[in-house]
């Protein structure tokens, strides 16, 4: 557990506008915005896969962390979501690790070096449960 709330550390870390973007990622961030921003009352995340697909999850959905060949770049949660990583991009296989997480509302999880895939496959979330 202290490994998963460290990389939500460091992910909201690497998220902060401190760091230099580059115009493409600064437009990237807006539109997930925009995408929160309109989303309904289930929709907990807005993301990017590749350079230019977006959508957004709804709660209890499976949220693969590949869609058609595209890796999930970044991800914007539009609400706090208790969330479980699981084994298969199809949510199944088993929760990694066998605990859920609590991630905050604005928090922006960027996958700068590919590393999505070592939490999982694919994720699945519920409106937060836990405090």
């Amino acid at each position: 557990m202290a490994f998963i709330v460290l990389f939500f550390q460091v992910a909201h870390c690497l998220s902060t506008t401190n760091l230099p973007r580059d115009s493409s990622a600064t437009n990237a961030g807006d539109k997930l915005q925009s995408m929160c921003d309109a989303a309904g009352e289930n929709t907990y995340v807005a993301a990017q896969f590749g350079d230019d697909y977006y959508t957004t999850f709804d709660y209890n959905e499976c949220y693969p962390y590949t869609i058609g060949g595209k890796v999930v770049q970044q991800a914007l949660i539009c609400k706090t979501v208790t969330c479980y990583n699981d084994a298969n991009d199809d949510c199944t296989g088993g929760a990694i690790p066998p605990l859920p997480i609590t991630v905050p509302a604005g928090l922006r999880l960027v996958n700068l070096a590919d590393v999505a895939h070592l939490f999982g496959q694919s994720g699945i979330c519920h409106a937060k449960i836990l405090s």
